[in-house]
């Protein structure tokens, strides 16, 4: 019982982040279709393919700028932020996944979701190397470790 409220919010999360201009039957008719494309395609079932797909695309920090000024001067730091919050981790994967989707900018996002899904779950995805360039971004600034920001 407990798994399956899981996998509900799951897919409740997939639905919100595919929203289109506000409807949500666009974003629930997307990832369906893009589920039985992912079942006929591979041979593990739909929903261990999404869970390996979240699983490596699920970052550990994130990365905020903060503008300071000082007087007529602006200067920006990136700031690595540490995500405590599993649910804010997953949704940040799901972010990855649709919006390296949306920048391929291809007229079949249906079929690119399938495909940046699957291809994710083997590790091999754009939005899997995005999110590595982020990690090491993140230790790279490990001098403003010390002033972590934990969210």
């Amino acid at each position: 019982m407990i798994k399956q409220s899981k996998n509900l919010n799951i897919t409740h999360k997939f639905i919100n982040h595919l929203i289109i201009n506000g409807k949500k039957n666009k974003g629930e008719n997307i990832l369906s279709k893009s589920i039985k494309e992912l079942q006929t395609i591979s041979t593990k079932s739909s929903k261990k393919v999404i869970q390996q797909a979240l699983v490596a695309n699920t970052p550990i920090f994130k990365l905020s700028t903060l503008v300071q000024k000082q007087r007529k001067k602006k200067k920006t730091k990136i700031m690595p932020a540490f995500i405590s919050n599993k649910k804010s981790r997953i949704s940040f994967a799901i972010k990855f996944i649709v919006r390296t989707v949306q920048k391929q900018k291809r007229p079949a996002f249906l079929q690119q979701l399938t495909r940046e899904v699957l291809f994710s779950a083997q590790n091999k995805s754009t939005a899997v190397v995005r999110k590595k360039e982020i990690q090491i971004q993140a230790s790279v600034n490990s001098n403003f470790f010390k002033n972590y920001r934990w969210h």
